[in-house]
């Protein structure tokens, strides 16, 4: 029984945090290596694709404070997500062991990223405490996924 819960919490905790992997072998690639090999001649200033770039954002209201009625300010805590393509960042076809990595926010100046904006806003900023609170997903087909506090 105290086995079968073992593997039953086991199967549930490697859904939670949705990083697959493969099965690994001696020449698999280490993760400096990929990072290295998909950045070599990669610019980032050209958009991944020439014919533009679909670019999802996620926005989630996490809290609201600082309302004022009197001017009609208010301030919103949000987690804000942007995810898109970029074939030239896929490694399916590299030997590699996750179909995902997660890496620090500093991969971002590394890569193309969309500029986009918050219209009407009177300023924003990115949480901090102790570190920056961003990060980078990157998954195998190329899919670019970042996350900022």
């Amino acid at each position: 029984l105290l086995l079968l819960l073992c593997f039953v919490v086991r199967t549930a905790w490697s859904g939670i945090s949705g990083v697959a992997s493969r099965k690994c072998s001696r020449n698999s690639i280490n993760l400096g290596k990929l990072i290295d090999t998909l950045l070599t001649d990669y610019d980032v200033h050209l958009l991944p694709e020439a014919e533009g770039v679909n670019v999802t954002i996620e926005l989630h209201v996490q809290g609201v404070s600082g309302i004022s009625e009197i001017t009609g300010d208010f301030s919103l805590d949000v987690m804000y997500s942007e995810i898109w393509q970029d074939p030239r960042l896929a490694f399916k076809h590299l030997n590699v062991c996750a179909t995902n990595i997660t890496l620090k926010s500093d991969f971002r100046k590394r890569i193309w990223t969309p500029d986009t904006c918050i219209i009407n806003s009177k300023s924003s900023s990115i949480h901090s405490s102790p570190s920056e609170n961003t990060f980078v997903i990157l998954y195998e087909n190329g899919l670019v996924w970042s996350n900022f506090r």
